[in-house]
């Protein structure tokens, strides 16, 4: 499983049924195996994989017993493949924002052996996004600056891309969604080569239900603050 996507959703329901087919054909496309981290749901989330027998083998159902944060899932993703032996990593949300398809230009960036992480921006193409979203990115964007000294449109994008020399030295230490920025400021650490590329988004009022909140804003800038002293 040289080529991996990974997932991690929490109470995602119905929509990540719909979603996930589309997944699972670029996935085939591209040979990719697919890691789904399910971090503590209340539901346990599963796909029945009978009409898709083919990918029997190439998906993977992860589960925390308990809510442990989208970073410590993505963790727990990155582990499994390298387990499996994979030598590139993508991760994509699993509320179905974003188009399945786009990752397949994050795969051909890495692919060309030049960069070692790939961020997908929602910002970087003319679509609709709620001033809100565009706000708060902005404001993201100024921390994720202050702390890691990469400047990009669209820090806290769940779709990014690791090499393999990325993938090695990979180490989320933050459980939740400060694990964007902990991501550049890694790359920093590391001297990592880092590019952005143009994604799709789609917001509805489930996609805009989920993400960070004012109050999540705030503990995610204390958990960082405190990571950096730590460092």
């Amino acid at each position: 499983m040289k080529r991996c996507i990974l997932v991690p959703v929490y109470n995602e329901g119905k929509v990540f049924e719909k979603w996930f087919p589309a997944l699972l054909k670029v996935a085939q496309e591209t040979g990719s195996g697919v890691i789904v981290v399910d971090d503590g749901s209340d539901e346990k989330v599963y796909f029945d994989l009978k009409e898709f027998p083919e990918y029997d083998e190439k998906v993977f159902f992860l589960r925390h017993e308990v809510n442990c944060g989208v970073g410590a899932a993505l963790e727990t993703g990155l582990q499994f493949a390298r387990k499996r032996g994979a030598e590139m990593v993508l991760t994509i949300d699993g509320d179905g924002q974003h188009s399945p398809e786009d990752l397949k230009l994050l795969m051909r960036v890495l692919e060309k052996g030049e960069v070692d992480v790939v961020n997908g921006s929602r910002f970087k193409k003319n679509q609709v996004i709620p001033l809100a979203r565009r706000l708060a990115n902005f404001f993201a964007n100024i921390l994720n600056f202050l702390l890691s000294g990469f400047w990009v449109t669209d820090s806290q994008s769940g779709m990014k891309g690791f090499s393999k020399r990325a993938l090695d030295d990979l180490s989320l230490q933050t459980p939740g969604y400060e694990w964007c920025t902990d991501v550049f400021r890694e790359a920093a650490w590391n001297k990592w080569r880092v590019e952005e590329v143009p994604i799709s988004v789609t917001y509805n009022l489930y996609t805009l239900s989920k993400g960070q909140s004012f109050a999540v804003g705030l503990d995610m800038v204390a958990r960082l603050v405190v990571r950096s002293l730590m460092k």
